[in-house]
């Protein structure tokens, strides 16, 4: 399974897999029980793929980041889309490896950019960084909807943290 995902880039590939393979050890026979005796070795398993693909897709946010400050700053504006900056500043659009294809990247209509993958759902939710449901930890930006590169805090963020932050 982690050949196939490293293969294809893509944590999506082998969750079928995955599942099945939980599946299965949960019905383990009492021999398989003594053989194999940690019940979460398909837990596990699981958990290591998904960081692997984690952390891969970090390193591909932070490549396409890196490439359009540098496309920013030799051109004085943000590229209309991730292509522009192959093959100047990467060789190929850099993936989002939660669901094997090309990062996702788009304009707003404040001249800013939104840079983000599909996230733990594999669901394209438009670069949108809202907590899933159920999920409360502000810091993590794995329990949002999407992984979104984070954008500067604007002015008012600032002084509301500000402001908090003297409370203390």
């Amino acid at each position: 399974m982690a050949r196939r995902e490293a293969a294809t880039k893509s944590f999506a590939v082998v969750l079928p897999d995955i599942e099945r393979y939980e599946s299965a050890i949960s019905d383990r026979s009492l021999y398989d029980q003594l053989r194999h005796p940690n019940p979460n070795s398909a837990l596990t398993l699981s958990k290591v793929l998904s960081r692997a693909m984690r952390a891969e897709t970090e390193r591909s946010v932070v490549i396409c980041a890196i490439a359009l400050k540098r496309f920013l700053l030799r051109y004085g504006k943000t590229p209309a889309s991730l292509n522009s900056l192959v093959p100047v500043f990467v060789e190929s659009v850099p993936v989002d490896y939660m669901d094997g294809k090309p990062m996702k990247y788009r304009m707003n209509s404040d001249g800013l950019f939104t840079l983000y993958s599909v996230g733990d759902d594999e669901k394209d939710d438009g670069g949108d960084p809202a907590l899933q449901p159920g999920r409360s930890n502000l810091r993590n930006l794995w329990d949002r909807k999407d992984f979104v590169w984070p954008a500067a805090a604007s002015t008012e963020e600032i002084e509301v943290y500000r402001n908090e932050s003297a409370k203390k």
